[in-house]
């Protein structure tokens, strides 16, 4: 058993980059939803990008925690989208249908993509994972 870990980063492109671990489930799912919900109200980011490649487990309450930060997002006037779900994770997605409202396409998860994504950090430091 893993317990959810949360790290959020600013980029200098206004993008909020979180790296989610562990298992998402019903013990951290709404600590989960509301910590991310408050950071979108905080740094009101253009886009929010949240990286599940390290999520060994995710449940239903979890996935709609992010489908409520995602709402969240959507009110800021931000976009969210999630990327390299392991493939227990991809697997839930596609099957409850959300893969598409959570802004899941696997062709993106390219490693240029995701070296792109993680490479400036707000304070103009190179993000290192």
């Amino acid at each position: 058993m893993s317990a959810a870990k949360v790290r959020t980063v600013l980029m200098v492109d206004s993008t909020l980059m979180v790296e989610l671990s562990g298992e998402l489930d019903l013990a951290s799912a709404e600590a989960l939803r509301d910590q991310l919900a408050a950071e979108v109200a905080a740094t009101k980011p253009l886009s929010v990008v949240v990286d599940l490649g390290q999520v060994t487990f995710m449940d239903s309450t979890a996935l709609s925690a992010l489908i409520h930060v995602q709402h969240a997002a959507a009110d800021a006037g931000a976009a969210l989208r999630v990327v390299s779900p392991s493939p227990f994770v991809a697997r839930l997605l596609h099957i409850t249908g959300v893969a598409e409202a959570l802004g899941y396409h696997a062709e993106a998860d390219s490693p240029a993509t995701l070296a792109e994504a993680y490479s400036t950090a707000a304070d103009g430091r190179p993000n290192t994972r």
